[in-house]
């Protein structure tokens, strides 16, 4: 179970890095894509799970050295803006960590029923 501050950051993350750029009409929401990642991970090995709680405490706080504010507390604009340097950064954790952390909520977004027919996507053993 994810800790408030935690949840609050997952969910903006997933506003951020997701929910902007899609145009589906009843899409999931962001809070219910942040609890369908949390059920995911908590279904892993526990060292699987401490390392998301710690990249979720990463993207917490590290914006706190530039704008004095802790991730959920920033504007969308500067939340855009520290996605987008984690994103293109040079440097390994900082891509590494944005590169992992959105590949899991794309997974989960786009793994939910209601998704899967706003996409047209059929299982091959869907066909008859």
């Amino acid at each position: 179970m994810l800790s408030k501050r935690l949840a609050a950051t997952l969910q903006n993350f997933i506003r951020v890095a997701i929910g902007e750029g899609v145009e589906f009409g009843g899409k999931p929401s962001d809070s219910e894509v942040a609890r369908r990642v949390e059920r995911f991970v908590e279904g892993t090995p526990p060292r699987v799970q401490k390392r998301f709680r710690c990249l979720l405490l990463a993207l917490w706080g590290v914006p706190a050295l530039f704008y004095l504010k802790t991730f959920p507390r920033l504007l969308p604009a500067e939340q855009r803006r520290v996605v987008a340097r984690w994103a293109n950064s040079r440097l390994y954790y900082p891509w590494f960590s944005f590169d992992a952390l959105k590949s899991l909520c794309m997974l989960v977004y786009y793994s939910d029923p209601s998704m899967e027919r706003q996409v047209e996507y059929s299982r091959p053993c869907d066909k008859g």
